[in-house]
């Protein structure tokens, strides 16, 4: 048992390493330049054995790995982009990922399996959202995080 999480934690630790390579770029006041923002977006996701659509006004990298709402790249007090020091062992278990368990526990939010469009395609990505309706995607929030 304590094997198994010992190489969990290693597996985090590597997740949030890949995490800050690959996440980070959407920010408030600072988008980089092949940054898309859409102020009509499609986001849809499962629930219930339904599938549910909203639209949403968001933001999306280029490579469509992160995906922030709109109105956080408008105001400097955004819930999504707040960091939050975590102690990693916190959020191993026996169950749950630990991306869903730092947006759940931590941040107090929602996290979500959506998928938005991107140029006319559905790109699947897991996200947190807050009680005013902002989001991010959960790589990014876990980069926040230390």
């Amino acid at each position: 048992m304590k094997h198994l999480l010992l190489l969990l934690k290693k597996l985090f630790l590597l997740i949030v390493v890949f995490s800050f390579i690959f996440a980070g770029n959407l920010l408030a006041g600072r988008l980089p330049p092949q940054t898309t923002c859409v102020q009509n977006g499609m986001l849809r996701w499962q629930e219930n054995q339904t599938l549910k659509s909203e639209k949403k006004a968001y933001c999306y990298n280029a490579e469509r790995l992160e995906i922030l709402s709109y109105s956080c790249t408008q105001k400097e007090d955004c819930q999504a982009l707040k960091y939050k020091s975590v102690d990693p062992a916190t959020l191993l278990g026996q169950t749950g990922s630990p991306g869903f368990k730092l947006c759940r526990d931590i941040y107090y939010g929602s996290p979500k399996a959506i998928e938005f469009k991107a140029d006319k395609r559905w790109i699947s990505v897991s996200i947190c959202q807050f009680s005013d309706g902002e989001f991010i995607d959960l790589p990014t929030l876990q980069s926040r995080s230390r």
